[in-house]
């Protein structure tokens, strides 16, 4: 599980949730990073418990407490029901919202750039490729693994330092309204969104619900910040009509981002990238015509923070 370094004093808890749900806390009281596993918690963490599918994580407060732990967050029922009411307990009605709420403020202590990465299909090798085409020129946090949903977006969230100065992050779905939900969260100031494909169907219904959930995205975008639209996506490119600030990407001619793919007989992908300022080929490792427009998804962020052509070659042919 990550670890993190996230501090909150009593004043903040009280900021964040509001004094009456705070119990037995001291006024002096600063913790000195959150937890959502109680097997890798230390001294004076905030433990969360959360509750999911298959595992309570409130039937783990009594051993937070044992190692040490600063407070822990729990819900309602297991508050009245538990004999640690002498404890310091955050009380609340939903532990995993709590959780978007202690990284939400967290968030807010950095001014960095955060690019949200949505879409049906490419969204984790979108976000590879562009996280490490920026890692050329920037120190980058990007989302671990598969931690795209309400608690594994806190929790990247919550790793937040000084030592990034811009952060790639995945934000799944998979029911309608989680997006807008993350978006919330995360607060992003960019947003790139793959595609609009049948994904979830059996919850978000159709392609045109698909593309609401999708694209929820864009109105949550902070500050004056940009959209990144694919040009060949029929329904995104209407976007661009929508989002004032806008950089497009596609194989199309007059758009910001544009690439003329080829594949050789391995199906390894050959790309010339055409933008404002020039040109430049690459052939890369990678397999298929999807990994190609992913990399026109990644070129497309990556221009904008002005990642020479040089360093974005170099990136793309040795990224596997």
């Amino acid at each position: 599980m990550l670890k993190n370094s996230a501090i909150f004093s009593i004043y903040e808890l009280k900021v964040i949730f509001g004094e009456s749900k705070l119990n037995n806390f001291t006024e002096n009281f600063i913790s000195n990073a959150v937890s959502t596993d109680s097997r890798t918690l230390e001294p004076n963490n905030i433990f969360v418990a959360i509750k999911g599918d298959n595992f309570d994580g409130h039937s783990k407060v009594s051993e937070a407490f044992d190692k040490g732990a600063g407070c822990c967050v729990v819900d309602k029922k297991f508050y009245e029901e538990c004999d640690l009411k002498n404890k310091p307990m955050i009380v609340v009605d939903d532990t995993i919202e709590a959780l978007g709420q202690l990284a939400k403020y967290h968030r807010l202590r950095f001014e960095i750039p955060i690019v949200a990465i949505c879409g049906s299909n490419g969204k984790t090798s979108t976000k590879e490729m562009t996280a490490a085409l920026l890692e050329k020129k920037y120190r980058v946090l990007k989302t671990y693994q598969n931690f795209n949903n309400q608690i594994g977006v806190p929790l990247m969230l919550l790793q937040l330092n000084n030592e990034y100065e811009i952060a790639v992050l995945e934000l799944g779905t998979n029911y309608p309204g989680e997006i807008a939900i993350l978006s919330e969260i995360a607060m992003p100031n960019y947003a790139l969104i793959t595609n609009i494909g049948k994904e979830h169907l059996e919850e978000l219904l159709d392609l045109d619900g698909v593309e609401l959930e999708e694209t929820s995205v864009f109105s949550k975008i902070r500050g004056r910040g940009v959209a990144f639209i694919n040009d060949d996506d029929e329904r995104l490119k209407r976007y661009t009509m929508i989002m004032d600030s806008n950089v497009r990407f596609g194989t199309g001619e007059g758009i910001e981002i544009s690439g003329k793919i080829s594949l050789n007989e391995m199906l390894n992908p050959s790309i010339e990238f055409t933008h404002s300022q020039g040109k430049f080929s690459v052939n890369m490792q990678t397999f298929g015509y999807a990994s190609a427009l992913n990399a026109l998804a990644a070129v497309s962020v990556a221009k904008f923070f002005e990642v020479d052509d040089n360093l974005l070659k170099e990136a793309l042919e040795q990224f596997v």
